[in-house]
């Protein structure tokens, strides 16, 4: 079992309902918080990036919670080759 925060939790539940679908910041700033966010509060990447070690997922090379450049974050549930 891996302890997430209560933003950890919502940020991860709301990757896996969309796996596959790129998701802008401020969406997943909505997910996470609960509320709308700045426009350019990047605390979204500083969760992203705590919920990446705890998952053991890379994060020079994820696999799981992938950066989409100018776009915002991809979940990529398909299973490792």
């Amino acid at each position: 079992m891996v302890p997430l925060s209560n933003a950890e939790f919502r940020l991860l539940w709301t990757f896996i309902e969309r796996p596959g679908k790129v998701l802008s910041r401020d969406f997943l700033l909505d997910a996470a918080r609960g509320k709308a966010a700045e426009a350019f509060d990047r605390s979204i990447d500083l969760l992203v990036s705590r919920l990446r070690q705890k998952l053991g997922d890379d994060p020079r090379s994820p696999r799981l919670l992938k950066t989409v450049r100018g776009e915002g974050y991809l979940f990529d549930a398909r299973p490792p080759r």
